[in-house]
């Protein structure tokens, strides 16, 4: 017992690091990419910037607000903090320095000059709780790298990534229930290639689970993945990709799906709600063959929300996106709400539906939903054939509300809503409270709302 005792507490000073009244300082192995555009100190502490090809990160533990000082390798004029919503200022000191104030766990995409290919991301968050420590079956030490490649979780496992972890490879939870996998640490994948890594994240038939704090960065594929899975929590996490589909959150065939206070800045889909046949790995992890069945995501999607959540979305897809595979007979009640959208840099859209099979969407409610910089559309939603299609019959929509949507700036943004015929439309579809740079829209041609076998009003 006492044994346990000094391990259990050993694990936590690891976990913790360096504590200097409210900042956790995390210890890093010694080998980790830094970023030498930016030297940061949060209250005065020294922080490791962990380089990526896109982003400067710096990731603390805090019980409160912080003081967070970047120096900059470059001279800037122009200090932007993402989300706008926070209202963080940021005090220039000079051309090179500059000093805000963070509140505790908050995430923040800090860009100086309109600098979107390089920014520093800013993360604060909360030390994971000793209650929870004290359950973990499986403890990835901080200051240590892991190769896991593919690691398969199992039912009732409690996985711990401390703060300061570094880990290349997947977990996969396969037919199994009650799992809870957490911790401030890194999964960072951009060494393996698209055959090694499927999902950072893969969830296939998962129930009652959980996943929260973690950071995944560099994944080939989509980052995480939730195939006909049931009342699964994801909290907290930051995604962080530069690949081709690295999706951050795909939600295929599943019911009961909540997706909250998380950060996603992805090449590709931000969020993907679909219906579809799931990837096998190829060879089977561990040697040990999947047993559930390749259409496990083929199924009624149902009850999935996401709220309180910064998007980018990067080169190319979409912020939040239905479809393009909806291979099921119904995809419904989908909640997106108090979500941020702080870039959309190319031409897909913010809030998309590409129904590309033969499922009906309903039920589906975007409310106070912000758009900070966004090129492409506000809404593009239509009923199609495309290059993902394999149903034969065709699908449609109806009661999908947009409730305080608020383009803030960039460009103005116009939306199409197009079915396929009169058979195959979008019904009873409501805009409730747009605003454009300010502007309150009245009706469908003041807001550029482009339609066709649709139904529209705008309220």
């Amino acid at each position: 017992m006492l044994k346990d005792t000094i391990h259990f507490a050993l694990l936590v000073i690891l976990q913790i690091g360096i504590a200097h009244g409210q900042v956790i300082t995390y210890n890093y192995p010694g080998d980790i990419p830094e970023d030498d555009n930016y030297q940061v100190s949060v209250n005065g502490e020294a922080q490791k910037v962990y380089g990526t090809p896109i982003a400067g990160v710096v990731t603390y533990g805090s019980t409160g607000a912080t003081t967070v000082e970047v120096v900059t390798q470059f001279a800037f004029e122009q200090v932007v903090i993402r989300p706008l919503k926070l209202n963080i200022q940021a005090k220039i000191m000079n051309d090179r320095q500059v000093q805000f104030t963070l509140p505790a766990d908050t995430k923040v995409s800090v860009e100086f000059d309109h600098r979107i290919y390089m920014p520093l991301f800013v993360f604060s968050q909360k030390p994971v709780s000793s209650e929870l420590a004290t359950t973990a079956t499986i403890v990835y030490e901080t200051g240590k790298r892991y190769t896991i490649e593919n690691k398969r979780i199992k039912t009732g496992d409690r996985v711990w990534v401390q703060a300061g972890a570094v880990l290349k490879g997947t977990f996969l939870m396969e037919d199994v229930e009650d799992v809870i996998i957490f911790g401030h640490g890194i999964i960072d994948n951009r060494d393996l290639t698209r055959e090694e890594g499927y999902y950072g994240l893969g969830w296939m038939k998962a129930r009652n689970s959980s996943v929260s704090n973690l950071h995944l960065i560099g994944n080939p594929r989509w980052s995480t993945s939730y195939f006909g899975c049931k009342n699964i929590r994801v909290n907290d996490m930051r995604i962080i990709g530069w690949r081709r589909s690295d999706d951050g959150i795909d939600v295929v065939g599943s019911e009961d799906i909540t997706i909250e206070n998380t950060f996603v800045r992805t090449k590709d889909d931000c969020l993907a709600i679909k219906a579809s046949e799931f990837w096998y790995k190829v060879p089977d992890p561990e040697g040990v063959p999947f047993t559930v069945p390749k259409t496990i995501g083929c199924k009624l999607v149902n009850n999935v929300t996401m709220k309180n959540c910064t998007l980018w979305n990067a080169e190319w897809g979409n912020a939040i996106e239905i479809g393009f595979e909806t291979r099921a007979d119904t995809m419904q009640s989908i909640t997106i709400e108090n979500v941020d959208i702080i870039h959309v840099e190319a031409n897909g859209g913010a809030l998309t539906i590409h129904n590309g099979d033969r499922a009906h969407i309903t039920d589906v409610l975007y409310k106070d939903i912000r758009i900070e910089e966004a090129y492409g559309y506000l809404c593009h939603f239509q009923v199609l054939f495309s290059h993902y299609s394999k149903d034969k019959e065709r699908g449609s929509g109806s009661n999908i509300v947009m409730d305080n949507i608020q383009v803030v700036e960039g460009a103005p943004l116009n939306s199409i809503i197009t079915g396929l015929d009169a058979e195959h439309q979008y019904k009873d579809i409501k805009f409730r409270g747009l605003t454009i740079h300010g502007k309150k829209i009245k009706d469908v041609k003041d807001g550029n709302i482009y339609t066709e076998h649709a139904e529209v009003i705008v309220e």
